[in-house]
């Protein structure tokens, strides 16, 4: 499963990919807009024409006087840094638009509630960043847009580990699960090697307040987060059936 992010904050302006839709490489999904990116690349744009002009200029003026050598590469210094400035800008720019970056099927991110009632501020969105009722929101960096599962059939379970209990998980241990949509059968699997990641949001699936079995607490950002420190690990899930969807517990 990849997990799709934003990579350079901005205001949403559009939303082209649909969850549950299958998305291919490059594939746009999103786009944003950042009038401050914007204008910063055109002040850097003149600021490398008006620094190279002036490096151009102390060079003719410094084969007539060596004495300028080293305002000369003072000048050159300035050009550069502008340049390499200029040519970060140009890199963000097209990072404004979110592009899937693996083939497979686009899965909505976990759902998160409004912060507070002021629907002037615009980071105070809610749902999903998929969702066409938030065209006009500001999208953090690192904003989980989606989640892209290369082969509906190879599923994986994520495992949700109290910190009490993380110390004792080592690769290749054996799991026994059982899934809800599932009842009276049970999977095992293996721990793989990777340790544990922590759980930075909590799952609409577990959530005590959609009838799930974990308390969780809203942050600041209006996103819930488990009430007590907790881990995640993804063990492979070997199930051929279509009545287990994703996101099941």
């Amino acid at each position: 499963m990849t997990n799709v992010f934003v990579d350079v904050p901005g205001v949403l302006q559009s939303v082209v990919a649909d969850p549950n839709t299958v998305v291919a490489p490059g594939d746009a999904l999103l786009y944003l807009q950042d009038d401050d990116l914007e204008q910063q690349l055109e002040q850097l744009q003149s600021r490398v024409r008006g620094t190279q002009v002036a490096y151009e200029s102390m060079k003719f003026m410094s084969q007539r006087d060596a004495s300028l050598l080293e305002e000369l590469d003072a000048a050159h210094s300035e050009w550069s840094a502008a340049a390499q400035d200029l040519k970060q800008r140009e890199i963000d720019l097209p990072r404004l638009t979110v592009r899937a970056q693996a083939a497979g099927i686009l899965l909505e991110p976990p759902r998160r509630e409004r912060a507070t009632d002021d629907r002037r501020d615009l980071n105070n969105w809610s749902g999903s960043p998929l969702d066409r009722s938030n065209l006009g929101a500001y999208l953090e960096q690192k904003t989980l847009v989606g989640r892209i599962v290369p082969d509906p059939s190879k599923m994986e379970a994520i495992l949700a580990i109290d910190q009490a209990d993380v110390e004792f998980v080592r690769a290749d241990q054996t799991v026994s699960l059982r899934v809800n949509q599932l009842p009276g059968e049970r999977f095992s699997s293996l721990t793989p090697g990777p340790t544990p990641t922590r759980m930075e949001q909590l799952p609409r699936s577990l959530s005590s307040r959609y009838g799930g079995p974990m308390i969780g607490r809203l942050d600041s950002n209006g996103r819930e987060i488990p009430d007590s420190t907790c881990y995640l690990l993804s063990v492979p899930l070997d199930i051929h059936s279509e009545t287990v969807l994703d996101g099941a517990t």
